[in-house]
């Protein structure tokens, strides 16, 4: 894996966990809706794929990393996708 990829990874990982993290609070305070529920669970399978993909990193994965980000973004009307092309592009990287 490229630096300008981890660091776009990394990067995709934070905001996926602060996410998580508020929609837990929304939990314990007994405010979370079914929806919700269901984001957090799609956040969770983006988080679960980062850490493998990041020590295991074959060429096809970039296009599975990308794939999944644009899966959840386009359920759940996030950026995730566009945020890991930014940090990529503001590391030096390309395309893989």
């Amino acid at each position: 894996m490229t630096t300008p990829h981890l660091a776009a990874a990394l990067e995709v990982l934070d905001r996926v966990v602060g996410s998580a993290r508020r929609l837990g609070n929304d939990c314990r305070m007994g405010h979370l809706l079914p929806t919700q529920c269901e984001q957090f669970e799609h956040m969770m399978d983006v988080v679960r794929r980062i850490p493998r993909l990041l020590t295991g990193w074959e060429p096809g994965d970039v296009s599975l990393l990308r794939m999944v980000l644009a899966g959840y973004d386009a359920r759940w009307g996030d950026a995730l996708l566009g945020m890991y092309e930014r940090k990529v592009a503001e590391h030096g990287g390309g395309r893989l």
